[in-house]
Order: C-alpha cells, then sequence, then structure tokens
C-alpha cells in the first residue's frame, strides 16, 4: 500500500551530492523520481521480530 505522508524527503544535501555524483542519474534515482517510494519500513513490522526492531 502506497503512503506517500509516510515517505521522507531526500535531505537537500543528499540529492545535491548524487546529482553531482550521477548528473544524468542513475536507474534507481530514477525510478524514484517516477514512482516514489513503495515500500517503507512500516509494511515490514510484522515479519520482523520485535527484538531486532530499533
Amino acid at each position: 500500500m502506497l503512503r506517500p505522508t509516510q515517505v521522507p524527503e531526500i535531505l537537500a544535501e543528499t540529492a545535491r551530492v548524487a546529482r553531482s555524483a550521477f548528473p544524468k542519474g542513475t536507474t534507481f534515482m530514477r525510478l524514484r523520481d517516477e514512482l516514489g517510494v513503495l515500500l517503507v519500513d512500516q509494511d515490514f513490522t510484522q515479519v520482523c521480530s520485535t527484538r531486532e526492531q530499533p
């Protein structure tokens, strides 16, 4: 289930460094730009043990 309100924004400095390192972008950068984040950490809470969660 896509929950765009739970998707954290990419930090401006991180985006700047990524764009300088890869001016044309990468496959993964383009995928995120086009599709957004499809899975968030909360999607996996049921399958992970509570002992290993932060």
